[in-house]
């Protein structure tokens, strides 16, 4: 159907605007063509039945990690057993071992499209991911091809600063140097950004300098890991760099939240990180919150630290541990994501002129999506009007 009508929807949470009870809208084209009160609907148009359940925007998640090959199940072990992120990197571990096996699959393409179709199920309909298991110019490259499944919208990010590849050990200047060099053909291929992992034991921020300025010549936004395992002034380097985002920040102090919020870097926070991780300290997002700063949820879907496709799991742990209501969970998976990766203008809300990108879930108050824990997923999910 190009033209129809969802009706009976029980909450009809538009993000912009106040929830509709019995709202309705009608999809048109692919897009949101009218919005209000199921009683409203023209009697001679085709309708879907939301059966007086809640229906939202399609989730927008801005930090995912989908191209990827196999798991680090046997890491999962040792750190159920103590062991840290640090240790099991330092063993030949962590990203490293990521990349091992991304670089020797035969099946890449379909492994990123079933990561990609997590996604979707679990009600993402739009999500930026980045590159970084290649780990070297002419696979990052390869992979920015591979980023796009076809699955969903998707904002491409080039991250060969995730680890410093075996090929260059001891020589980050010389990696960097050839990442600069490619940044060219990344945009050519769709990267809208790049993104770097600062961090002791990866990269600093006087060695990763030159590639953001190189990247920022280009028109590239600028996305960081900062302040993930330590207290690094990571946020004052983003908002030094003016970064697009500062994605972590599970060690940011207010002194680095205002310095965010002077330069305009919007966070992007991972708590389903730092419960992968084992951790108890997640970002700061009652203080961000007093300050008055617009923040995002996302996954940070990856092998190793968040091997998770929900956002609802996402919400959930916001709302627990960070002190976050329901309602400010969803704008931050709906509202403000969309204009991080600069979609503002089509996604993230249920209004007129919007891509009919939609979930109906199987709840009758939108609080429970972020409510019950472990299997919140969709009865149906659409993209462009499409049901998937």
């Amino acid at each position: 159907m190009n033209h129809y009508a969802v009706v009976h929807c029980g909450q009809l949470v538009p993000i912009k605007g106040p929830i509709v009870n019995d709202g309705a809208f009608i999809v048109k084209d692919g897009k949101i063509d009218w919005v209000g009160p199921t009683d409203a609907v023209p009697a001679d148009l085709p309708t879907v039945d939301g059966e007086g359940k809640v229906v939202t925007p399609g989730l927008v998640d801005a930090h995912t990690h989908t191209v990827f090959a196999a798991n680090r199940v046997e890491e999962f072990e040792f750190r159920s057993r103590g062991a840290t992120y640090q240790e099991i990197a330092e063993n030949g571990g962590g990203i490293r071992s990521t990349m091992e096996a991304t670089r020797q699959a035969t099946d890449l393409e379909e492994q990123v499209r079933a990561h990609q179709l997590r996604l979707v199920r679990n009600g993402t309909t739009t999500f930026e991911t980045k590159t970084g298991y290649g780990l070297s110019p002419k696979l990052e490259l390869q992979h920015l091809d591979l980023a796009d499944a076809g699955v969903a919208t998707v904002r491409k990010t080039f991250l060969g600063a995730h680890a410093l590849p075996p090929e260059f050990e001891g020589d980050v200047n010389g990696y960097i140097s050839a990442l600069i060099q490619v940044l060219p053909e990344a945009k050519a291929k769709g990267a809208s950004a790049v993104d770097a992992f600062i961090e002791p034991g990866y990269f600093t921020p006087d060695a990763i300098r030159p590639y953001l300025e190189a990247a920022r010549s280009l028109g590239l936004g600028i996305h960081l890991h900062v302040d993930q395992l330590g207290p690094h002034q990571g946020a004052q380097f983003a908002a030094e760099m003016q970064a697009t985002t500062a994605d972590h920040l599970e060690f940011t102090d207010e002194s680095g939240i205002r310095a965010l919020m002077r330069a305009g870097v919007t966070p992007v926070l991972l708590p389903a990180s730092v419960y992968g991780l084992g951790k108890e300290k997640y970002p700061d997002a009652k203080a961000m919150m007093k300050a008055g700063m617009a923040f995002c949820l996302a996954t940070d879907y990856n092998p190793g630290s968040s091997p998770t496709s929900s956002l609802p799991f996402v919400m959930g742990l916001a709302c627990r541990y960070m002190g976050m209501s329901p309602a400010q969970a969803l704008v931050a998976c709906t509202m403000i994501p969309s204009a991080v990766l600069g979609l503002q203008e089509q996604k993230g809300s249920i209004e007129v002129g919007f891509d009919a990108d939609f979930v109906i879930w199987p709840y009758k108050d939108y609080r429970e999506i972020a409510y019950w824990i472990g299997d919140v997923l969709p009865e149906r999910v659409a993209i462009a009007g499409k049901f998937v």
